[in-house]
């Protein structure tokens, strides 16, 4: 019988066997093949995970006054470690200020600042500086979520702290968060309370923009809360005050901080301040002609309460003028609140730009104080300002103002963004 018709058990076991060999064979090299092909497809995603795909240049800062001017290519980050050491940088308005020896006290700027408000103000602005203003609020254009952290700490309790989170949820959509503390201590008479001013500011806000781009919306909500304790500066001891005057007025003797006494010790002024911003822009024909209108809300609260106001062994005050409304305490507190509309037209060409707008507003004023001639610490307050004699229940002063303005400029200086 021929071997290929049948085979022995010795040749049939080496065919198994070879057979075997074959199949796990196969079974290797296909294994192989799908292993190198996801370690592969792996290799890849970790090399794509190493690349700096977002960065500070894939994330834009947009500001409302380029918006205005129909420009949303925003700017980049400023990724710089400039400026940390000055003062005057770490609070919002950057110009120089005189304050009251405290970091974040009331302040003045000491270089000229134009009025840029039209019609009546609350005029309560020696906190301004460390608010920021509505219509400065930053957005952002970001590809992945940004995230800013600042922080300044100095010597003598003086502290900075800002952390801003904002992501866009789809291509022409975004909003973040920004918290911000400003806080420092007391540099005179530290053996009472330590903690001198503490300011905190919330603020959530938001940008849309069409699909054509000729659309824009930015807006923004801000709270404000600030509290001051006033020491009203040193008061000279009788040492010194005999030092000063052997020197002829020369002050020579008050640089013990610490140890100085102050005026002063009971007295908190409070500023609270609330703001809803919102800004609408559409372009009409063509880039640079668009119309546009801004809604604004705010709301500011200012308190200020002393119930132990110094005097002199002969019972005259020491810091207050003598004609006060009570002889005993002081409570003043003012609430301002307005409701404002602006609606216009901006345009440019090769060589003027122009701003024609209309605008109203509505405000309120409502003023509260300690009644005339009445003692004690805790006194009903009553509204002043309306009628020569002070009531306890009064309507708040209204003001109705309408304006319209025009603002013509040549395009020949380059813009240059708010930072």
């Amino acid at each position: 019988m021929s071997l290929g018709r049948r085979l022995t058990p010795r040749v049939f076991f080496l065919y198994m066997v070879s057979s075997s060999f074959a199949v796990v064979r196969w079974l290797t090299l296909l294994l192989t093949l799908v292993l190198a092909s996801t370690l592969a497809g792996r290799a890849q995603i970790v090399d794509d995970s190493t690349k700096a795909v977002y960065g500070p240049k894939t994330t834009r800062v947009i500001y409302e006054a380029e918006v205005r001017r129909d420009s949303v290519g925003g700017t980049p980050l400023d990724t710089t470690l400039t400026q940390w050491p000055q003062a005057r940088f770490w609070t919002h308005d950057t110009t120089f200020q005189q304050d009251l020896g405290v970091f974040g006290s009331a302040s003045r700027p000491l270089l000229y600042q134009p009025n840029l408000q039209l019609g009546a103000r609350f005029g309560r602005n020696v906190f301004d500086r460390n608010v920021r203003e509505a219509s400065e609020v930053p957005y952002y254009d970001s590809r992945s979520p940004y995230s800013f952290f600042r922080y300044v700490q100095g010597s003598a309790g003086e502290q900075v702290f800002e952390l801003s989170y904002t992501r866009s949820l789809k291509k022409n959509f975004s909003i973040g968060v920004d918290y911000e503390r400003i806080a420092s201590n007391q540099i005179l008479a530290t053996s009472a309370a330590s903690a001198q001013v503490e300011h905190n500011n919330f603020t959530i806000f938001g940008r849309y923009q069409n699909e054509s781009g000729r659309y824009h919306l930015l807006a923004n909500y801000s709270a404000s809360r600030q509290a001051t304790r006033e020491q009203g500066g040193i008061q000279p001891s009788a040492a010194e005050q005999a030092r000063i005057k052997k020197m002829g007025g020369v002050i020579d003797s008050l640089f013990n901080y610490g140890n100085e006494q102050v005026y002063l010790t009971a007295a908190n002024n409070i500023d609270d301040r609330d703001a809803v911003h919102l800004l609408q822009t559409y372009r009409l024909l063509t880039k640079g002609f668009t119309a546009y209108h801004v809604f604004d809300i705010r709301r500011q609260y200012n308190g200020y309460t002393d119930t132990a106001l110094p005097r002199d062994g002969s019972g005259n005050l020491l810091f207050y003028d003598n004609a006060l409304r009570n002889p005993t305490a002081t409570n003043d507190r003012a609430t301002y609140r307005q409701i404002e509309n602006t609606f216009g037209l901006l345009g440019r060409t090769e060589r003027i730009e122009y701003n024609v707008y209309g605008r109203y507003r509505n405000a309120w004023l409502e003023e509260k104080s300690t009644p005339v001639g009445r003692s004690g610490t805790n006194p009903r307050l009553v509204a002043v300002g309306n009628s020569p004699n002070d009531t306890l229940n009064v309507k708040p002063r209204y003001y109705g103002q309408l304006f319209l303005g025009a603002r013509p400029h040549s395009t020949t200086t380059p813009f240059t963004p708010l930072r």
